[in-house]
């Protein structure tokens, strides 16, 4: 090996020693020396955080009894935090996915119900128009029904369509649920 080159490590490791290392070992003491000056002081700032730490939780752990007594919630449930941002995006990405699940389930129904779905049969005219003349002609029908059973009920004697608590006696005052038929 070269003597010179050995020589020229030894000097930069001096430098390095004497510009970097020197003053972060000095850093370190000092901030060892200000720790270590009052530690009474350092532990009284801690125990004061701990105690209000323990404050926050013990009001938590209260707020979350009384909701679960409220409402009759087993106690081993784990209520979550509306101000935790891992359960508010946890809870975001729950409902995305209970969405799409809903989405997928709601098509696949609307699938299921047109291959499922009658072919109505269609007339030589479009199929839009013999749809609604199919329509309307079931309309008609059951109008006409309903007002022949409600004439027939009113003339044969009892009126089916009124209730019996709003309906008039002889006296004038209503029949409390009893019905009488017209002779």
């Amino acid at each position: 090996m070269d003597p010179l080159a050995a020589l020229e490590k030894t000097t930069d490791a001096q430098t390095h020693a004497t510009k970097v290392q020197a003053p972060r070992l000095e850093q370190l003491e000092d901030l060892s020396a200000h720790y270590n000056e009052d530690p009474y002081t350092h532990s009284q700032r801690i125990r004061k955080r701990f105690r209000a730490e323990k404050k926050v939780e013990q009001a938590r752990a209260e707020a979350d009894k009384s909701l679960k007594e409220k409402y009759g919630l087993p106690s081993e449930l784990a209520l979550e935090r509306a101000d935790d941002p891992g359960t508010t995006s946890e809870a975001r990405d729950e409902w995305a996915r209970g969405r799409a699940a809903r989405a997928e389930e709601n098509n696949s129904r609307k699938r299921k119900l047109v291959l499922e779905a009658p072919i109505l049969p269609t007339s030589s005219r479009r199929g839009a128009s013999a749809s609604t003349e199919s329509a309307a002609s079931s309309l008609r029908a059951r109008i006409l029904s309903n007002n022949a059973r409600r004439t027939a009920a009113g003339a044969g004697g009892v009126d089916t369509l009124t209730p019996p608590t709003a309906r008039k006696g002889t006296s004038g005052g209503p029949l409390a649920g009893i019905a009488l038929r017209k002779s």
